[in-house]
């Protein structure tokens, strides 16, 4: 369907605690390019799960 490809793409990586930071910056710097909605998350981070909630939150309620 072609409007999938007009649709926004999130990226979101989980298990952030499981790879090196180093790793996570390099794919970061490279996927930014993109400029799609990048995030990285781990269950032990609530601080990355707040900010996609917070940002998933945002963008719903724009779209109404």
């Amino acid at each position: 369907d072609k409007t999938l490809l007009e649709k926004e793409e999130w990226i979101i990586f989980t298990k952030k605690d499981l790879v090196e930071q180093a790793k996570i910056d390099a794919v970061l710097k490279e996927i930014d390019k993109t400029e799609k909605r990048v995030f990285v998350v781990s269950q032990n981070d609530e601080n990355s799960i707040k900010n996609l909630r917070d940002e998933l939150t945002k963008h719903l309620r724009s779209a109404t």
